[in-house]
């Protein structure tokens, strides 16, 4: 069986999304601190003790459940869907077998770790229900107007909001509070994602191809932040936005001396 490494979980999310140690660690600074930082802050405030504890440990198996149904959309994009597609971008080739086995394995670990989270006491109903929505709205992608680069623009914009939004509907019980300065805080990821989707499809080329990846993180959060700092109702939520742009910026000129 080739590809037996992407049988593993979160391993096929970083073979062929990821690719490297850097880019992970930048997912984690642009994407997961924001959302679990505001959501934390949202529902817990500035509250630090035995409830930041039973926080983090929900705040992980939430995110195994995402990524589960995350990878199973990815897998169903990169082998089936695919094939339809005007301006494919091809990842990998897996055998039926192997993507069976991925897809059942990564619904198995769903309810083991849905289990677990039942046991600490999380919103049952609500938590399947997102993940419900979450997996729906990316099969429509996957299936929805496959041969219309434009429709797939479409599609694309809810399953990239549902990303950026998972955690705190469940975690935070559909805090709506959570909700809104989530949306507000990874607004720059969500105009900048979209865009740099639409530039593959119609024009076939990324954005990141065009310019640095610092140097685009550092200007779309730089001139979000106003729009950021005058909607959010506390300072301390500006907290991630903030340490973006300036690990960003401290990044672009650490690449400018190297280049």
């Amino acid at each position: 069986m080739k590809n037996k490494h992407f049988i593993l979980p979160f391993a096929y999310s970083y073979f062929t999304r990821i690719h490297n140690f850097p880019t992970l660690l930048g997912l984690l600074l642009t994407e997961y601190f924001p959302i679990s930082f505001v959501t934390y802050i949202s529902t817990l405030g500035l509250y630090f003790g035995t409830q930041t504890i039973i926080f983090l440990i929900k705040l992980m198996l939430l995110y195994g459940l995402f990524y589960f149904i995350y990878e199973i959309g990815y897998i169903i994009n990169d082998t089936i869907s695919v094939r339809w597609e005007r301006q494919p971008t091809e990842r990998v080739r897996l055998g039926t077998t192997t993507v069976v086995i991925m897809i059942l394995l990564r619904l198995l670990l769903y309810v083991l770790f849905f289990f677990l989270l039942i046991r600490i006491e999380i919103s049952i109903y609500k938590t399947l229900i997102t993940s419900i929505l979450l997996l729906i709205v990316f099969q429509l992608h996957n299936t929805v107007g496959i041969k219309n680069s434009i429709i797939r623009i479409y599609t694309y914009v809810p399953v990239r909001i549902l990303r950026y939004i998972f955690i705190p509907l469940t975690l935070s019980n559909y805090n709506e509070r959570a909700i809104f300065l989530t949306l507000l805080i990874m607004m720059p990821n969500i105009v900048y994602s979209v865009a740099n989707y639409a530039c593959k499809k119609v024009y076939g080329k990324e954005l990141t191809s065009i310019e640095p990846r610092s140097s685009s993180i550092f200007l779309r959060f730089i001139t979000l932040l106003p729009v950021q700092a005058l909607l959010c109702d506390e300072p301390i939520i500006l907290l991630p936005s903030c340490v973006i742009i300036i690990a960003s910026l401290a990044t672009y000129f650490y690449e400018s001396r190297r280049a």
